[in-house]
């Protein structure tokens, strides 16, 4: 990691800690995520001086695990392709959200914030909100036409469709429906692209981790890494140890052969017993078994 990134990880752990999160750094060159933080829910974040730097393996890693984990994500960057972000604005890159240091810090504060896209700004409208303060006050959909000056077309797809939607636009709903319609930061929840993992529902992530799954009968979530090389492994367990603190899932290696069952307190799990107890639904058990 950069020297400059380095900087922006302490800056950004900084926030987040005087904002009341609990957090890891997790930093692994290549990595989908740098820091690991929780409040109220979980937040992944990938520190780059350019965000223009993030990767779409890295993209489809990070939205994979919050789509499982139920977590949101975010790019945290100075740079985008040489210039400077704006403080306030949110950017986006594979369909991930990201900003500066003060640009998260107004997020995770809830203050009002811009998404930049295409040369236009948006924010993130409520769209429940809207149409449940529409019916409040009695008005049409074609009487809050008139007034606001926006299509019936797009204040249906507002209110259907929880999104972005243009900044005066919800500046003028805001005015006429005297309440406030922007939705909170949730850090982007995303999509899994998921497939069946000896009998459990998983996802393919990016380094250091290899994929989560989640057991279909109970839910509990297991993110899994790989290797063979035992001075690897115990270089990634405290890694192991940290995510799982902050993520509330369970961590564990899976190898072609070990004689241990745990190094430095995350579980073994050898190939051929995924596929014995994957038969009977006992990963997720035979995981807490073995922790230390």
């Amino acid at each position: 990691m950069m020297a400059r990134q380095r900087e922006l990880c302490i800056e950004a752990a900084a926030k987040l800690q005087e904002e009341g999160y609990e957090y890891a750094q997790c930093c692994v060159s290549g990595g989908f995520f740098d820091i690991a933080a929780r409040r109220d829910g979980m937040l992944l974040i990938k520190v780059l001086e350019d965000i223009n730097a993030f990767a779409g393996a890295q993209a489809s890693g990070m939205k994979n695990a919050a789509a499982m984990l139920e977590s949101g994500c975010f790019v945290l960057g100075e740079f985008a392709g040489g210039q400077r972000l704006r403080e306030g604005v949110l950017y986006q890159r594979h369909e991930v959200d990201a900003g500066g240091v003060g640009t998260l810090g107004m997020l995770i504060e809830e203050q009002k914030i811009f998404v930049r896209k295409n040369r236009r700004e948006y924010v993130r409208l409520d769209g429940k909100r809207l149409s449940q303060a529409r019916e409040e006050a009695g008005m049409a959909l074609r009487e809050l036409a008139r007034k606001s000056g926006i299509s019936k077309d797009t204040l249906c797809r507002y209110e259907n469709n929880a999104g972005m939607a243009l900044e005066r636009h919800v500046d003028a709903l805001e005015e006429i429906m005297r309440t406030g319609l922007r939705a909170g930061f949730d850090g982007m929840r995303a999509s899994a692209v998921g497939f069946d993992f000896y009998g459990m529902a998983a996802a393919r992530l990016a380094k250091p981790f290899e994929l989560v799954a989640r057991e279909k009968e109970d839910g509990a979530k297991i993110v899994f890494g790989a290797g063979q090389n035992k001075r690897a492994l115990r270089a990634k367990a405290a890694l192991c140890g940290e995510f799982s603190r902050i993520s509330k899932a369970d961590c564990c290696f899976m190898v072609e052969k070990s004689k241990e069952d745990n190094i430095f307190g995350v579980p073994i799990i050898r190939k051929s017993e995924l596929e014995e107890m994957g038969r009977v639904g006992r990963i997720a058990k035979l995981v807490r078994e073995r922790k230390g």
